[in-house]
């Protein structure tokens, strides 16, 4: 079960050597590249960017047996190769998917062609250790009809309590947090081989009511205690949907708070509590119970919506352009924390 998202203090910024000066957002990295130990390859870095803007499932993995950085290369054509046999069929498919499932994962992949899958670590800015960085894979397809291309994603965020381990002499290193963007017969050829590859299991990771308070006590405190750029997503409302259980005609309720009203009631809330023992949610639920004398304190927050991005209970993120490089980063950092 998930634990609670906590406060982390913050380590030193990316170091020179695998970082240029950052700014407060994301840097355009898509000319960088990064040299394979061979010393004659080159893999071009992915670029964090590829964080923002795109709706993510979120997945939970235990540690990965010889996992190694300096085969990232190896790792891609491997993963080309696969996905190419499946197609064809001389790879098995998932056996707890049923025939029917399989036919028609093969009859789509067989629509599409693997052009190629790119395998890099991703400077996200402010990461908490730049020497263990998150690890991108990019699965590139095109349809065998067309020219169009699709680009799926998937990333891999590492453990920050503790690094690699080395147990009977056996090297096992830990990415607890994996991000992917894909349709879910990709998903399920990706996480195959994964297993297979470095002896894990990979799970659908699953968020708890209080998590998702938590997230919104993050995401305000750090909206609200900086200087913000000008910019249309800032208007973004807040948004919780709360579901209801064992009552049929009701599945869910929503509220919605605009921005200026959500600035508004953490400012009342900080001058009323100098010690800053209440919180934003508990102010958003005690104003809707006297206005529509709903106890939201007993009901579930499945979804939260603000001008930062979106969670849900079921694990699925996705996050707006980024006002500080800050933000992102502590908030993927406090996910890895509560999933490992």
């Amino acid at each position: 079960m998930p634990r609670n998202l906590g406060k982390r203090n913050r380590s030193p910024e990316l170091s020179p050597e695998l970082s240029t000066e950052l700014s407060d957002s994301f840097r355009d990295s898509s000319v960088d590249s990064l040299e394979d130990s061979s010393g004659d390859e080159f893999v071009y870095r992915l670029d964090a960017d590829i964080l923002i803007n795109k709706s993510f499932t979120l997945y939970r993995c235990t540690p990965l047996y010889k996992f190694d950085l300096s085969n990232l290369l190896q790792y891609a054509k491997e993963i080309k190769k696969f996905f190419e046999g499946q197609v064809t069929g001389i790879l098995p498919f998932d056996s707890k998917l049923d025939e029917h499932e399989n036919i028609n994962m093969l009859k789509e992949l067989k629509e599409r062609k693997v052009t190629d899958v790119v395998i890099s670590r991703i400077n996200v800015p402010n990461w908490n250790d730049s020497n263990n960085l998150p690890i991108g894979i990019e699965i590139k397809f095109r349809f065998k009809k067309s020219s169009t291309e699709q680009k799926f994603h998937i990333m891999l965020f590492p453990s920050i309590s503790h690094g690699d381990d080395t147990k009977n002499g056996l090297s096992f290193s830990h990415y607890p947090l994996i991000l992917i963007k894909a349709p879910q017969r990709i998903t399920t050829i990706f996480v195959e081989w994964f297993q297979r590859q470095f002896d894990c299991r990979i799970c659908r990771y699953y968020l708890e009511s209080s998590n998702l308070k938590n997230i919104i006590e993050e995401w305000t405190n750090l909206v609200f205690n900086q200087d913000l750029p000008s910019s249309p997503s800032v208007s973004r409302q807040t948004e919780l949907t709360y579901s209801i259980p064992n009552i049929s005609e009701i599945k869910n309720i929503t509220l919605r708070i605009s921005f200026e009203d959500t600035k508004r009631l953490y400012n009342s809330i900080i001058q009323k509590d100098a010690e800053q023992t209440s919180n934003i949610m508990e102010g958003i639920e005690n104003h809707f119970f006297h206005c529509l004398r709903i106890k939201f304190t007993s009901l579930i927050l499945s979804k939260i919506s603000t001008n930062v991005g979106h969670v849900t209970c079921d694990g699925k993120l996705k996050l707006f352009k980024v006002y500080s490089s800050h933000l992102t980063a502590s908030f993927l950092e406090k996910l890895v924390i509560a999933a490992q």
